[in-house]
Parts: structure tokens; sequence; C-alpha cells
């Protein structure tokens, strides 16, 4: 038998606003901070430019996950509070991630990020299998994929400072 589209979880999960806005700004959004997601009412609202784009980034940046809290560059992780970006979409292992880290980004900056590994509620200590459940400001520890080396994981991480946005 055919399912309907409203029938199907992918449907569900969109008939929640927050979670609609949310799967938007992954597609369309040039989202530049905590306070920005890049989604406004366009020129509805006005011709004020800095209202609709921010001009922080030239190029999309997806859904804000969170901000760095801490890093331990030694096993690749680091303590994210979570955005309700990664509590109405979670964030899960193998997602994409990628680091602001406050520099201007031209067209061929080399953005730092990895994949999520791993998973896990701050104080808890088990592996996650999402950040499903969590609420916007839970701390989540992260463990990434650079894909290469440890020595070289080490020296990326080394690079991710306290303060730094984080973006799948």
């Amino acid at each position: 038998t055919a399912t309907s589209w409203e029938e199907t979880p992918a449907a569900q999960l969109l008939a929640e606003p927050q979670t609609a806005r949310t799967a938007l700004a992954q597609l369309f959004a040039r989202g530049q901070d905590e306070e920005h997601d890049g989604l406004s009412p366009g020129f509805l609202e006005g011709p004020q430019h800095q209202r609709l784009v921010r001009g922080i980034a030239p190029k999309h940046r997806g859904v804000l996950v969170g901000t760095v809290c801490a890093v331990q560059s030694a096993t690749a992780s680091f303590a994210l509070k979570l955005a309700p970006g990664a509590v109405n979409v979670p964030l899960r292992p193998g997602a994409g991630i990628f680091f602001d880290q406050h520099v201007g980004l031209g067209e061929d900056a080399d953005v730092l990020g990895g994949k999520v590994a791993k998973l896990r509620k701050s104080g808890a200590g088990g592996v996650l299998a999402s950040s499903a459940g969590l609420q916007s400001g839970d701390m989540l520890l992260v463990r990434l994929d650079f894909g290469g080396r440890q020595k070289e994981r080490s020296r990326r991480m080394e690079e991710v400072k306290v303060g730094d946005l984080v973006w799948r």
C-alpha cells in the first residue's frame, strides 16, 4: 500500500514549526551567529540590508548547533553548548560540522571541520545516538573524526578555541 506524504515520519517531523524553520535554514540560510539564523521576512520589513544578511560570511553556513566551551585536543573532543539547531534537528554521529573561528572567510578559506564520531551527555558518561531529547543550553561532549592520523587530529583540534561557533 502506498503511504501518503502526510503519514511519513519526515512530514510528521516537519509539522513542528521550529523543526521546519531549522530544516529551511539547513538548506537556504546564511546563518551568521547565535542571534541571526539567516531566515527573515526579507524586504517585507523594508530595505535594511543588514537585517537580511549581516555580511559576516560570504557563503551558506547551514544550522548553528552550538558554541565550544572546552577543547581536549589529544582526543579530538570538545564540549558543546547546544543551540536550538541541534535540538530541532538532532546532531548524530556521521554529521559533518565545522568551526567558525571569527575570521574573515574568503571564497578559498580552509575551514576547520570534521565528522562527529561520538556524542556523550556531559556528566552522564554514556554514548548517545543523537542529541534528540536534549535542550538548548545543555552540554554535550563531541568527539570528531578528521579522517587522518592521530597526530594530525590533535594538531587540527589545537586550532579550535573556546567560543568558536559550530555549524552543521
